[in-house]
């Protein structure tokens, strides 16, 4: 058991390169506000569980032991996997303008002012 298991998820999400693709694009790495390497590791956990009821149903199976295993599963996610990774999706804020104007209604003179203020990038 773990003395404090605090730094295992931010371990992850450093390694994966998540924290390297977020923040301004010449600030630090940042990690992001909520425990994203839990919930990856949450759905690699139900994905066993429903795995192994379908060997037990419907190939006639006795069962199987599960258990997510630390880390991995969030490096196989985030990680670029030659030949699997298409297209990574539009870079963080590009779409910035048409989110404030059109679905938070912010005039574009405001958006502007925002910009000189540094409070939007």
């Amino acid at each position: 058991m773990d003395r404090d298991p605090t730094p295992g998820p931010y371990l992850a999400e450093s390694m994966s390169g998540f924290a390297e693709i977020t923040g301004l694009p010449d600030g630090p790495p940042t990690l992001p506000p909520f425990g994203l390497a839990d919930g990856i590791a949450g759905m690699a956990a139900a994905s066993a569980v429903v795995m192994a009821l379908y060997h037990r149903d419907a190939r006639g199976g006795t069962g199987q032991v599960i258990g997510p295993v630390r880390m991995q599963n969030v490096l196989f996610r985030m990680s670029e996997t030659p030949g699997a990774i298409r297209w990574t999706g539009r870079r963080l804020g590009a779409d910035t303008d048409a989110v404030f104007m059109d679905e938070l209604g912010v005039s574009e003179d405001r958006l502007r002012e925002l910009r000189e203020r540094g409070a939007v990038a």
